[in-house]
C-alpha cells in the first residue's frame, strides 16, 4: 500500500475509541456475560447491512447482542495491536470516528468475522 495508507495504530485507536462509547463503563461486566455463539449471525446480520453503526445503537442493543459486538470490537483492538505492521486503505475509516463505525469498517468486520475465534467459547 502507498504511503498514504492507515496504519494499524491508527484503526486500533478509533476502534479503541468507538468501544469506549458504546460500552463505556460497562465493558468489564460485559466481558463476563455469557457469549450466547447464536447471537453471532444476528450481530453480523446487522453489521452486514453496511449502515453505520453508532455507539448510540451498540448501546441499545440486547445484553445477548451487544455482548457479541463486545467481543467483535475487542478482538479488532487486539488483532491491530497484536499486528501492527498491517496497513489499510487510506479510505478504511471514512465516516468512522469515536461515535460510529462506517461501511469499510462494517465490511471488513463481515469478511473475516472474528479474528481469533479460537478465544470464542467451544
Amino acid at each position: 500500500m502507498s504511503d498514504e495508507s492507515l496504519s494499524a495504530a491508527v484503526i486500533s485507536k478509533c476502534l479503541y475509541d468507538f468501544a469506549q462509547n458504546a460500552f463505556g463503563k460497562e465493558a468489564r461486566t460485559i466481558s463476563k456475560r455469557r457469549l450466547i455463539l447464536a447471537r453471532v449471525v444476528g450481530v453480523f446480520g446487522r453489521l452486514k447491512t453496511l449502515e453505520p453503526l453508532t455507539a448510540k445503537e451498540a448501546q441499545s442493543m440486547a445484553p445477548k447482542e451487544h455482548r457479541v459486538l463486545y467481543e467483535i470490537i475487542t478482538q479488532y483492538i487486539q488483532f491491530t495491536t497484536l499486528f501492527g505492521h498491517l496497513k489499510f486503505s487510506p479510505s478504511f475509516l471514512d465516516g468512522s470516528s469515536a461515535d460510529a463505525l462506517a461501511a469499510p469498517v462494517l465490511a471488513y468486520f463481515v469478511e473475516h468475522w472474528f479474528p481469533f475465534p479460537q478465544q470464542l467459547p467451544q
